[in-house]
């Protein structure tokens, strides 16, 4: 008749390989696979809205429409209505120019190969929201590797001047060199001159030689 008792039973033990899979390294596998499921979404995203531009030259004029439809709404500030337009233009031409289709065994990629074709032509008047369809593209992979950029950063503050200061003003200086942004609107003037203040040594006068 007595109830069980719950609340006092021994706990478990874990050796020291379960304890570190447990708390380390089971978390740390399921922060990496959400982490890459985010990118794989995002970079997923980003096919929807540039995908089409590999097949441009074999797309309808109807599939490209609801394509340029979408990338001008997504890039409304940056692409207007004429794309759509310039887009079939720029697809007949393309097709006719035997430059793009033998561009020096086609070491570039297919928008790699239309934006020099474009610039090389000085083809960016006739073809304005092309040109910034495909510059936006082909810069958009290298302006979101934060992390990257931060990491080499730190590399080369690493080989250069561990030797000759502590880590401390190291993580420091990584840090500034990393906010760069923030640090450009930063004065100098009043930090140097406190810095300086601080630093200063009294000149003893008519002290004896």
């Amino acid at each position: 008749m007595t109830p069980l008792d719950y609340g006092h039973s021994k706990e478990a033990e874990l050796s020291d390989s379960d304890h570190f899979r447990i708390n380390c390294y089971i978390p740390v596998i399921d922060h990496l696979t959400t982490a890459l499921d985010q990118r794989v979404a995002a970079y997923q995203e980003v096919v929807g809205y540039f995908g089409f531009i590999r097949q441009l030259h074999i797309l309808s004029d109807a599939e490209i429409k609801v394509h340029a439809f979408n990338t001008v709404k997504m890039y409304s500030d940056d692409l207007d209505d004429d794309l759509y337009p310039e887009l079939l233009h720029f697809k007949h031409y393309i097709i006719d120019i035997p430059e793009f289709q033998s561009e020096n065994g086609q070491q570039l990629c297919v928008e790699g190969r239309m934006y020099k074709l474009i610039i090389k032509h000085s083809l960016d008047d006739v073809y304005p929201n092309t040109c910034s369809l495909l510059e936006i593209y082909l810069t958009l992979m290298t302006t979101n590797v934060t992390c990257e950029r931060a990491f080499s950063k730190l590399k080369l503050r690493k080989n250069r001047l561990s030797a000759s200061m502590t880590q401390t003003r190291l993580n420091n200086l990584s840090i500034m060199i990393i906010k760069y942004d923030l640090l450009k609107d930063i004065s100098y003037f009043e930090i140097i001159k406190n810095f300086a203040e601080r630093k200063s040594r009294k000149v003893l006068t008519g002290s004896r030689v």
